[in-house]
């Protein structure tokens, strides 16, 4: 069997690594600086990573000239009642025309299949490389992701502050954080306010703790209160409990987890933590394994994957215990 599996390029090594872990007779071809060709001997639905971003298992090779006819019949591999993608990554400057993921469209369309290119729930996954297309055809859940190559795009607001805000919306999108009955949070490490203001967005009431100034645009908010201190010293008298904490603090791994470990008590039954582990400059599975182990004392651990809007960081969602 073989599956493309997409990762940030300085983390490839790892990513193939976590195949290898299961299957160390697994293999993996470069493709680009961000994707691999692996060639395994167990179902990929096995694999729980980390640090790989989308995956999908190849179906079918086949050359970039061929009749799409066979693109279409793959595609019936496909529920009709589940909306439909296409996902399309190319290696080198050849390309599919347009005309041709016209046509598919069309013929499909015709067979009684939907597209929804925003909310997706199966994709046509196809990767241009050396004259060949590697297709796919499966469920977005079983690729890890529903954005073409686990790329997940958002546009800035208007009251957009900062890049982070990316990552906070990335998070509760990729593990389906539901937060819809959340009603207070606390946000570690806050300045200059991204997860604030996306926390703010979602009809949260939010304590953000930080001693550096937040942007002008949520500091009025009403249901905003700025404690402008270092997190160390934050005194939970009178505050919580909270439905939801995160944290995005740049702090090592280490203290991060355990200012977010001791803060469990502030959490109300079943409240959530959302953080970023700051990977070191070596060993990253070894001390992401460790941390995630340590946060499980408290926590129980919904998520931990290396998103496309993370660098060198690893976003783990978790319930309290």
């Amino acid at each position: 069997m073989k599956i493309i599996i997409t990762s940030q390029p300085e983390a490839a090594v790892i990513a193939l690594n976590e195949i290898q872990r299961l299957d160390p007779g697994a293999r993996g071809t470069r493709l680009s600086h961000e994707m691999q060709l692996v060639s395994l001997n167990i179902e990929p639905s096995t694999i729980k990573p980390i640090f790989i971003r989308h995956m999908y298992e190849v179906q079918k090779i086949i050359p970039l000239n061929s009749d799409i006819q066979e693109l279409v019949d793959l595609c019936g591999l496909l529920p009709k009642h589940l909306p439909y993608t296409i996902h399309i990554r190319n290696t080198g400057d050849e390309v599919l025309p347009q005309s041709a993921v016209c046509e598919i469209d069309f013929k499909l369309s015709g067979c009684g299949y939907t597209k929804d290119e925003a909310n997706p729930q199966t994709a046509l996954s196809l990767v241009i490389h050396e004259g060949n297309i590697y297709a796919g055809a499966s469920l977005c859940e079983s690729n890890l992701s529903n954005w073409n190559g686990g790329m997940h795009r958002f546009k800035r607001g208007e009251e957009f502050i900062s890049r982070s805000e990316f990552k906070l919306r990335e998070a509760i999108a990729v593990f389906g954080a539901d937060i819809r009955d959340a009603r207070a949070a606390l946000d570690l490490g806050a300045a200059p306010g991204g997860w604030s203001s996306v926390l703010l967005d979602c009809g949260l009431r939010v304590t953000a703790v930080d001693p550096a100034d937040l942007s002008d645009s949520i500091k009025s908010n009403p249901r905003l209160t700025h404690i402008k201190q270092v997190v160390q010293k934050l005194d939970l008298n009178g505050l919580g409990p909270f439905d939801i904490i995160v944290n995005d603090m740049r702090m090592d791994m280490a203290e991060s987890c355990m200012i977010t470990e001791g803060l469990s008590e502030a959490l109300a039954p079943g409240g959530l933590i959302i953080m970023t582990l700051k990977l070191p400059k070596a060993h990253w599975y070894k001390k992401t394994k460790s941390a995630l182990s340590y946060l499980g004392h408290k926590y129980t651990i919904k998520g931990a994957r290396q998103l496309f809007h993370n660098r060198s960081e690893v976003t783990v969602l978790g319930a309290k215990r």
